[in-house]
């Protein structure tokens, strides 16, 4: 395994153990804390309280470290060749799956029964399942992944099947327990041995990961690409076409799906405005895990041929922003869960508290804020990429639709900006001011569309241009007179 590949196989272990040890902390305190409920001068609110504040901790640090180990995972993608990477690509598909379950049950609450034996959903239990087995197997096929790439890893591939060993008990366990309800009756011997078991399995996966990168293994990329200079010849133009595909399907899936979001929570259609919104924040970690992708596929061409430092910004912006998207979705969805429980509230006494509204209104807009401000900054450093690669391919038309789509970036963002304080610090009175604002709109949305346009054209006009071979050298002989 080469280096590149070894330090993302570490990062994601890291990733793991932090959020073990986050889930063993938080699980013994509110083990703790729920066998002191009746003893003095201890309210039942302030144990609420805590297990609620050790809740979001976990929870977040659990979106985090998924956040992280995605990433990880799409580093070692751009790093393995054939079989190796094809393996990868199951375990970043299933670390997205992950992400988005995790993100649903934040929007979207389980509810239990109100009656006899109390049992949640049949559908929601088989959605935790479908989590369970994305949580067990993006790691399992990231360690086969680097097994493979490092066939002299022997303590590696022995705490492989260590962990898959491992980690298939509580998959068993959880089968089990919906097969025969009466195992519950073991009550905390049996949750013991499940958190035992887990805690196995990710101490297997850290040590087959430090193991296996620490082993000597095959290179990612032939000795002759290695040593061979960066020459203009054909490159592999497979992240210039991916980066292509993430803007149509964010402009496609996403944008329309932010629409139905925004109208159905304005227009009072909360069902429809929350499950466009758990699709929406579904697209969006999709597209980042493309987005992210493609910029570290780009990071591998030459550096004459791209500009490596804005790339890498633009991978930490890009998974930034969806921490800030998860945030601003649960946000709210809870703001929706209270505004539809404000209205079917009967009395004064069912009404939901309305510093929580607002504290929920507060925490959407300005999560939102800084989610779009990483997304512009992101769009300006893989722009400023885009313009490297048609200047290092020596292409004029290419450069100059480079320029064009900054420009185009720069009127946007800043015509944007205008709108925005003309329209929260201006009195729209009068069909003037409305005439105005209609006709900003307007032309915000004819840049947009332009810029949408020339971006693909760009996009895949520079793939075209990196599969062309180099033209060939003229020779000429020499004068005899």
């Amino acid at each position: 395994m080469n280096a590149r590949a070894a330090r993302a196989l570490r990062l994601a272990a890291g990733a793991q153990a932090l959020a073990t040890v986050v889930w063993v902390v938080c699980y013994t305190l509110n083990w703790l804390w729920s066998s002191a409920w009746d003893r003095p001068g201890i309210s039942i609110e302030a144990l609420i309280r805590r297990a609620q504040i050790v809740g979001g901790v976990q929870t977040a640090t659990t979106i985090g470290c998924a956040a992280v180990t995605l990433v990880a995972f799409v580093l070692m993608l751009s790093a393995f060749e054939r079989r190796a990477r094809q393996m990868m690509a199951g375990a970043i598909a299933a670390v997205a799956l992950l992400l988005a379950l995790t993100v649903f049950n934040l929007i979207v609450p389980a509810q239990m029964s109100q009656t006899a034996p109390y049992h949640y959903p049949a559908l929601r239990e088989a959605l935790w399942f479908v989590l369970m087995i994305a949580a067990f197997a993006g790691p399992l096929l990231a360690l086969c992944a680097a097994a493979s790439a490092a066939p002299s890893g022997g303590r590696g591939r022995r705490a492989t099947i260590a962990y898959a060993a491992l980690g298939t008990l509580p998959i068993l366990m959880k089968v089990v327990s919906l097969l025969l309800p009466s195992v519950a009756e073991l009550g905390r011997a049996f949750s013991i041995i499940w958190v035992l078991t887990d805690l196995a399995a990710i101490v297997a996966f850290v040590l087959a990961a430090v193991w296996l990168a620490r082993a000597p293994g095959q290179s990612s990329r032939p000795a002759a690409a290695i040593a061979a200079p960066a020459a203009p010849g054909p490159h592999d133009p497979r992240s210039l076409r991916l980066l292509g595909w993430t803007i149509i399907v964010r402009v496609a899936v996403g944008v329309p799906l932010a629409i139905i979001a925004t109208v159905g929570t304005t227009r009072g259609a909360a069902d429809i405005g929350m499950a466009a919104l758990v699709m929406s924040t579904v697209t969006g970690l999709v597209v980042t895990a493309m987005l992210v992708t493609s910029l570290a596929g780009q990071r591998q061409l030459p550096a004459a041929i791209c500009d490596r430092e804005a790339l890498s910004i633009a991978i930490v912006l890009a998974c930034l922003a969806p921490v800030f998207d998860v945030w601003c979705a649960v946000s709210t969805g809870e703001l929706l869960s209270l505004v539809g429980d404000a209205n079917r509230a009967t009395s004064l006494w069912g009404m939901p508290s309305i510093s929580r509204i607002e504290g929920l209104q507060t925490a959407a807009t300005w999560t939102g804020r800084i989610s779009l401000c990483l997304g512009l900054a992101s769009s300006f450093a893989v722009v400023r990429s885009l313009t490297a690669t048609a200047r290092g391919l020596v292409d004029e038309a290419l450069a100059a639709r480079a320029g064009r789509v900054r420009a185009l970036l720069i009127y946007g963002t800043g015509g944007a900006i205008t709108a925005w304080i003309f329209v929260t610090n201006a009195s729209l009175r009068g069909d003037g001011a409305l005439t105005v604002l209609v006709m900003v709109g307007v032309g915000l949305l004819a840049i947009g569309v332009w810029l949408v346009v020339e971006l693909l054209l760009l996009t895949f006009g520079l793939a075209s241009a990196l599969e062309r071979p180099p033209p060939a050298a003229e020779f000429s002989l020499p004068s005899l007179t």
